[in-house]
């Protein structure tokens, strides 16, 4: 509420990049000036926090704009190749719509056609600019929240496995092996005895 990122993307680019894009966040290195830099704009926020009256929210508004763009052209400098922006927006877009459509859709197709492209065109798109497909990137959408649905609901897999678009539950048990190593029923029982292990520890 106090500062959307869907609302304010076009000041600040960061909608389908740094937010609702890969379901794994991009890790930057920063040298010592950007280190310098962050540490500065931290301490500035720390100040405003501290100064209390009626412009205290725009200034706070203003600092996490700056915090966002700056974190914005640090991802973009961390990719494999400097980036054209209309590639970049493509980039963006597809994220935006596998965010938005990856409980139903799976296909590269379906995203290449919302985007008047080519799967071959878009795939090679990703090739050149992250090291990560189009495939993957829907993969690893659809794989988290899985386990998302496996850890913290009490969702059968049937229910699950609908959820996600899949028709039988054979298919999504196989997919999430897959890309996981383990069968949903195993990765759920893993992470309920983990709990239960901590929940034990914690009470002794």
């Amino acid at each position: 509420e106090f500062y959307c990122i869907r609302d304010h993307d076009a000041e600040v680019s960061c909608n389908g990049f740094l937010f609702f894009g890969s379901s794994l966040p991009p890790i930057v290195h920063l040298d010592k000036k950007e280190r310098k830099s962050f540490e500065l704009l931290y301490m500035m926020f720390e100040e405003e926090f501290e100064t209390k009256d009626h412009i205290q929210g725009e200034m706070l508004l203003v600092l996490l704009k700056r915090l966002l763009i700056k974190s914005t052209r640090l991802a973009r400098k961390n990719l494999d190749a400097p980036i054209q922006q209309s590639s970049l927006d493509i980039i963006r877009r597809f994220n935006l719509l596998v965010e938005e459509h990856f409980r139903e859709k799976h296909k590269v197709s379906d995203y290449a056609e919302m985007l008047d492209k080519s799967p071959k065109s878009l795939a090679n798109l990703f090739l050149k600019y992250n090291s990560k497909s189009p495939l993957k990137i829907i993969s690893e959408r659809i794989c988290l929240e899985a386990q998302r649905l496996l850890m913290f609901s009490d969702k059968t897999l049937a229910v699950i496995a609908e959820e996600l678009g899949f028709s039988e539950v054979s298919h999504f048990s196989r997919f999430f092996k897959k890309h996981t190593g383990l069968a949903p029923a195993t990765f759920k029982k893993q992470y309920n005895e983990k709990q239960s292990r901590y929940s034990d520890m914690n009470n002794l």
